[in-house]
């Protein structure tokens, strides 16, 4: 427990730097370009999210999973994964820029047709150099070097948001480009250093380096693919709220997405750099994976459960300080998001039972039905209920997708979520519930409702505290 609450602690606070840096850029662009300027910023990241994810392959993600388990064997098999998978990280990188630079006119010509040029060369240079970067800090964290990845991750955060800063006064245009290339050109640069010592001392032939690197990638593959359709969801529901409103409420939703990532960012990031590679590598013995699942899920959710009861509450204040005032309509769809993520928060650990027994078909179709389902709820809500119908859409899909991990991870290893787990859930979904209710009903805005809020909020971290008793079977002292 203390191990897993140490590497917690350790990318946690990366996090903390990250989210907090983040929020800053967003809050003075937001105030120098308004929600169309922070829409276009929305189009830029998440066609950077695409990009990485097309052209990375998933090999960063599946590297971890090799590099933790070849540990053991540091002058043969091991030594020949850590050098295929930062060279062949270096390969898609470059991949990645020759075919940008080929999809130039595509771009220019539909998603991009006001922005200057040079903001296209930045978005290419910035997915190649996310690209790379992935693949090292997948070496890093196959290593359980946290430390070095948090410090990359911090560092290029600060740098990041120096220069945007810096532009902003005098060049607001070339500070929002500043805000999505800046930051991966300075964690590309960082991780260089951190891997460079950690290169093989011996040479391995192109056989050697493909028989080590071949795992990795079509493993990867699957991984990539379901990354992809994910991104290319999320660039049809900004063209969905483009078309259907306006670009104002693409504005709105990048808004309410990035607070409820930022958090969630914040939970997984934190969790997923010790979580995963410790279920990786008890992969074959499925009654310990399953009490592992079991017991992260209670740890998810007792530290996510406050977070959310608490943004769920005050998210007009966190729209206003994050962005400006003018974003106030994004307040509903959060506060639906949040209520959604309760679901996603407990979903989240058994996918990853998925991805450690290499399930790469069900994990697939788990990601499939969550896009398909968000899609098309989005196409049908959207027109009767604005953007409080994509806040629904997300939260129906969730629970379709949980039902889905579920069906899998019992099939393949016979995993169930324990009944107490399941009071857990309804808990959280309740106390989420309620926060959500305080929050729209009277008083919600005064100080009638600021003391419903101490009240509630003191309930729910003392029923979670309750049920985190030793000698209860909530307890995550079980892990």
């Amino acid at each position: 427990m203390r191990r897993i609450l140490q590497a917690s602690a350790i990318m946690g606070l990366s996090s903390v730097v990250t989210v907090g840096l983040s929020a800053l850029r967003y809050k003075l662009l937001a105030l120098e370009l308004g929600p169309e300027g922070i829409g276009l910023l929305g189009l830029f990241v998440t066609t950077l999210a695409l990009g990485v994810t097309l052209f990375g392959m998933g090999v960063g993600s599946s590297g971890i999973r090799q590099v933790a388990a070849s540990q053991s064997d540091d002058d043969g098999f091991g030594a020949a994964t850590r050098a295929a998978l930062l060279r062949g990280s270096w390969l898609l990188g470059l991949l990645a820029a020759v075919a940008g630079l080929l999809l130039f006119p595509v771009l220019r010509a539909s998603l991009f047709t006001d922005a200057p040029a040079l903001f296209l060369v930045g978005l290419v240079v910035a997915i190649a150099a996310s690209v790379v970067s992935a693949g090292q800090v997948g070496l890093l964290n196959g290593l359980g070097r946290l430390p070095e990845i948090a410090k990359a991750n911090s560092i290029g955060a600060v740098i990041g948001t120096a220069l945007t800063l810096g532009l902003l006064p005098a060049a607001p245009q070339w500070a929002l480009a500043a805000a999505f290339v800046a930051t991966p050109l300075a964690v590309l640069a960082l991780t260089t250093g951190y891997t460079y010592q950690l290169r093989a001392k011996r040479t391995f032939t192109w056989a050697e380096l493909w028989s080590a690197f071949r795992p990795m990638l079509f493993f990867g593959l699957a991984f990539s693919v379901s990354l992809l359709m994910s991104n290319l969801v999320q660039i049809l529901l900004r063209i969905l709220v483009n078309r259907k409103l306006d670009l104002e409420n693409v504005g709105y939703f990048q808004a309410a997405w990035t607070i409820a990532s930022v958090y969630l960012g914040f939970v997984i990031t934190s969790m997923a750099a010790e979580y995963y590679p410790r279920i990786s590598a008890i992969a074959h013995d499925a009654l310990e994976v399953n009490r592992q699942v079991n017991a992260q899920v209670r740890l998810m959710l007792f530290i996510a459960t406050p977070i959310i009861f608490l943004l769920v509450f005050l998210s007009p204040v966190i729209v206003a300080a994050m962005y400006a005032p003018e974003f106030g309509r994004a307040t509903e769809l959060l506060r639906w998001q949040l209520l959604g993520d309760i679901v996603k928060v407990a979903s989240w650990p058994v996918g990853f039972l998925l991805l450690a027994r290499e399930a790469k078909r069900a994990f697939f179709l788990s990601e499939l039905i969550w896009n398909v389902s968000f899609l098309l709820l989005a196409l049908v809500l959207i027109g009767p209920l604005g953007l409080k119908g994509l806040g629904l859409a997300y939260g129906c899909a969730y629970m379709l997708y949980f039902a889905a991990v579920l069906l899998f991870s019992a099939h393949l290893t016979g995993f169930k979520i324990d009944r107490h787990v399941w009071g857990f859930i309804f808990s959280a979904l309740a106390l989420s519930l309620w926060a959500r209710s305080l929050s729209t009903g009277r008083g919600a805005d005064n100080l009638w409702g600021w003391k419903i809020l101490i009240v509630g909020l003191s309930v729910a971290i003392g029923v979670i505290l309750l049920i985190q008793r030793k000698d209860t079977p909530f307890s995550t002292k079980r892990l």
